[in-house]
């Protein structure tokens, strides 16, 4: 008989891990539900624009420019011979600027640099959001030639996108 040989300690050990087995082997199993749920709403993406005049700003590494410049200029291309007019005109809408910063005598180097994107006109259909671009325009159709650019993009960034909607002011 067990419970005559072992401890009131030990009895209760082996059943609290006995439990806890009985637990992590049971979690496992996922109740199915009655129906389907509601599906979750996706959030708005905010690259898909529905003004006139936005600029967005990337901030680059100054080691990195030549990259960032090349997985644009890839993009634009690829994208412009895609079939699609919307993708044609989403290529056409993008203008590269890169701000010419000075430092100042003695100034240590920048830590960044800034590129301006005009979009004129903007597109209303699509994202610019890069890796919608880059993996779902379908102007990608080797994985691995996207997922060179999205690696090569990815490293030449020193911060995130940032969208600046303009408005007009005056005559």
């Amino acid at each position: 008989m067990v419970s005559g040989t072992w401890s009131a300690l030990s009895r209760r050990t082996l059943f609290a891990v006995g439990v806890a087995a009985l637990l992590c082997a049971a979690s496992g199993i996922k109740a199915q539900p009655l129906q389907d749920p509601a599906p979750a709403q996706a959030k708005p993406d905010p690259l898909k624009l529905s003004g006139d005049h936005f600029i967005l700003l990337y901030t680059v590494k100054p080691d990195k420019t030549a990259d960032f410049e090349s997985v644009w200029t890839t993009i634009k291309e690829k994208l412009a011979k895609n079939e699609k007019a919307d993708l044609k005109e989403l290529a056409e809408s993008i203008k590269i600027y890169k701000v010419n910063a000075v430092a100042a005598a003695g100034a240590p180097p920048p830590t960044q640099v800034l590129y301006l994107f005009e979009l004129n006109p903007p597109s209303k259909t699509l994202s610019y959001d890069p890796v919608k671009l880059i993996y779902e325009s379908g102007s990608f159709p080797d994985r691995p030639e996207a997922d060179a650019l999205y690696k090569k993009l990815g490293e030449s960034l020193a911060g995130g996108i940032n969208l600046w909607p303009l408005s007009k002011v005056g005559g």
